[in-house]
């Protein structure tokens, strides 16, 4: 059978590159491609201290814009939507819609094709559930699925890390859900199975 130039073009969009971002200070980068996990990373951050004398960490800007110059432009990237909680004070507040919005502005630049998508969305597609099921939190949720899909990875932040890092967790799934949603179904330009003639016999070969 003889493949077409739009389905060839399909096969490759395919395996294209999916970006999932937990953007939190403990987030994390995930690239899946053909349903394969390719790269994860935490998210790089950076500590200083204030005029007052306070240490504060933030998102280290120029480390995310170093590891989006890898990819293409065009890839397409899925980041958790961030928004306040109740209850949450104003500086915490202040510190996500900041960090969050120096994400949203490095994938401006780097031109990548944005998606963001709210917890609950990815969440549930995966089947997490906000409440304990079994015992299990969210997290240990989505730990227990992405270990499932991706047996062979090591979530762990480090060798000498003693559990899963729930960020580049997080990132997998929302990089696996982008793929999941996004990839175009193969549509082939030819017919797969090839009809045999009315007239067969049986006892007769047929070459295809």
């Amino acid at each position: 059978m003889n493949i077409s130039h739009d389905e060839t073009t399909v096969r490759q969009k395919m395996v294209a590159d999916y970006l999932g971002i937990d953007p939190g200070l403990n987030g994390g980068f995930a690239v899946v491609s053909g349903y394969e996990l390719r790269y994860k990373m935490v998210m790089p951050t950076i500590s200083f201290t204030t005029s007052e004398g306070k240490t504060k960490t933030e998102i280290d800007r120029e480390g995310v814009l170093s590891f989006l110059k890898v990819f293409p432009p065009h890839t397409h990237v899925a980041i958790e939507e961030q928004e306040a909680f109740r209850n949450q004070n104003i500086i915490s507040t202040c510190t996500t819609c900041r960090n969050y919005g120096s994400l949203l502005m490095a994938l401006t630049v780097a031109r990548y094709y944005i998606t963001e998508v709210p917890a609950d969305e990815w969440q549930a597609h995966f089947g997490i559930v906000s409440v304990k099921k079994g015992g299990m939190t969210t997290k240990e949720q989505a730990l227990e699925i992405a270990q499932a899909k991706y047996p062979h990875v090591d979530f762990r932040k480090s060798g000498r890390a003693h559990k899963a890092h729930d960020g580049m967790v997080d990132a997998t799934l929302i990089a696996d859900y982008c793929q999941s949603r996004f990839t175009p179904p193969v549509q082939y330009s030819e017919p797969l199975v090839t009809k045999l003639p009315s007239n067969l016999k049986a006892g007769l070969k047929w070459r295809l």
